[in-house]
Formats: C-alpha cells, sequence, structure tokens
C-alpha cells in the first residue's frame, strides 16, 4: 500500500516529533500522523512526499536544529517521481 503526504501532514509529522523529543503535548492531527508513520514500520504500507516538499525539508535540514529531525523523516519516506500525468495531477 503507498500513500501520500502532502505538505501539512509532513509539517504535523515534523511538529509532534519535535514535541515528542520535548515532551510536550501533541495535537490530535499530530499524533494520528505520528501512527500512520508508525504503521509503515509494521506493515507494507510505504510513505511517500512530493518533490516540493521534499525541496523544502532538505533546505531546512541545513539548519542545524532540524538537521537530525528532518533526516530520519527523509530517510524513512519516498519522493514520488513524476509520471505520465503528474503535470495534469498537479493542475487540479
Amino acid at each position: 500500500m503507498r500513500c501520500l503526504l502532502d505538505k501539512v501532514t509532513a509539517r504535523y509529522l515534523l511538529q509532534g516529533l519535535r514535541k515528542i523529543g520535548e515532551e510536550r503535548t501533541l495535537t490530535s492531527a499530530e499524533a494520528a500522523t505520528l501512527i500512520l508513520f508508525t504503521q509503515s514500520y509494521q506493515s507494507a504500507l510505504r510513505l511517500y512526499i512530493a518533490p516540493p516538499t521534499a525541496n523544502v525539508l532538505q533546505q531546512l535540514a541545513q539548519t542545524p536544529r532540524y538537521t537530525t529531525l528532518i533526516r530520519f523523516v527523509l530517510d524513512r519516506v519516498y519522493v514520488v517521481q513524476p509520471a505520465r500525468y503528474f503535470k495534469r495531477w498537479a493542475r487540479r
């Protein structure tokens, strides 16, 4: 099974991981995203992000405060590659 994370869901994932590290309370959206992220380890679920989201994350990874966290996420998700109907899909 494959799941494409939009930019908001990717943000919830990073915020949730950061809050866990800081021992802060998670929102329901962050908790749900973290559950999905952990389920990807236990099943055949593969998580994908769009190339623009990956580019933003790679730029943020250059900030020392977020480097480890973003590398952790990027090592566990795949970047979807544009295919035949990608431009048409992106317009919608």
